[in-house]
């Protein structure tokens, strides 16, 4: 277990090693000391003991680096969240996903998406080969809507996909990285 700031809030969060499972839990701090539970996967088959926030790229934000003793490797996740904020009190009519701003981008853009209900919601970044590069929000929120501000300086220009999922509403849409 390690304690930083994961999400560049200046609260601290705690990330633990669900031993076993190839998983760990990011608990993100609100503010209040309320912790929201984060699982994530990471790219190792059973998850080791040992993990550590450190900003391991020099890049202002906190990464993850681990060890996993069973294949014996060595794996960095470098984080490209930024931030998530809830934008007003308001509720939208429906679960929305709005184009990114700006489009093309260099290197950061904002994602606006809408939220009806109480609920599971998952918005991931995929590049062109489906291959996901990013993931922004995996936590339940509670309605209304929402701006993820995503920073892209660690990859390449080209074209991205962003996807939404909250319940049964899926929407994706296209993004450019123009560097």
């Amino acid at each position: 277990m390690d304690i930083g700031d994961i999400d560049g809030d200046n609260d601290l969060d705690l990330i633990s090693s669900n031993y076993g499972s190839g998983t760990y839990s990011i608990f993100t701090n609100n503010g209040s000391g309320i912790f929201s539970n984060t699982p994530i996967n990471l790219p190792a088959s059973s998850a080791g003991s040992c993990i550590t926030i450190l900003d391991v790229d020099n890049d202002g934000d906190m990464d993850l680096a681990g060890i996993d003793e069973v294949d014996d490797l060595l794996f960095i996740f470098k984080n490209q969240l930024v931030s998530i904020e809830q934008l007003s009190g308001i509720i939208p009519d429906k679960f929305k996903l709005e184009q990114n701003y700006p489009n093309p981008f260099n290197p950061v853009t904002h994602l606006e998406f809408g939220i009806l209900n109480l609920g599971f919601v998952s918005l991931k970044v995929f590049d062109i080969l489906g291959k996901e590069v990013a993931v922004l929000v995996n936590e339940k929120l509670s309605p209304g809507i929402y701006e993820a501000e995503f920073d892209g300086s660690s990859l390449s220009s080209g074209i991205y996909f962003y996807k939404l999922e909250a319940g049964d509403f899926i929407e994706t849409k296209r993004m450019i990285l123009l560097k």
